[in-house]
């Protein structure tokens, strides 16, 4: 996949981003890598055992937050399962309030995780003092 973004695409791949919230007077680095990117466009790629309930809420979410950090046009949400290849394009991200607000949902734990391996996945890992490393199950932070 990487070989076909890269070669066929002329795509960047494992674009590194970040963006600076403010929250009640603090500062706050949100930091993301995206899976690919095509001049203003973000490709974010996601395997699947079946594609029964794609696209999933949270990987929508995980894009429109990646269209706001990069200001980009409109993102694609490319699944692969065993049965197919299907694409979802999103053409808004959220915006920066809507970005605030879920930051502090995380900072404040207002809506913790409702499974520990999410921690692993959730976008706002690198900054929430509730993480919980999956491999030790305690807090991480």
């Amino acid at each position: 996949m990487e070989r076909i973004l890269v070669e066929e695409l002329n795509a960047e791949v494992e674009v590194p981003v970040s963006k600076e919230i403010t929250i009640d007077g603090e500062v706050y680095k949100l930091i993301g890598r995206i899976d690919a990117r095509k001049d203003n466009t973000i490709i974010e790629i996601k395997t699947s055992k079946s594609d029964v309930g794609i696209p999933r809420e949270e990987h929508m979410l995980q894009l429109k937050i990646y269209i706001n950090m990069l200001n980009a046009s409109y993102g694609i949400l490319l699944y692969i399962t065993p049965d197919r290849i299907t694409e979802f394009y999103v053409d808004t991200g959220i915006t920066d309030d809507k970005l605030a607000e879920l930051a502090q949902d995380y900072i404040y734990a207002r809506h913790t995780p409702k499974h520990d391996w999410e921690c692993k996945y959730c976008v706002f890992a690198k900054v929430c003092p509730h993480k919980v490393n999956v491999n030790e199950g305690k807090d991480a932070s």
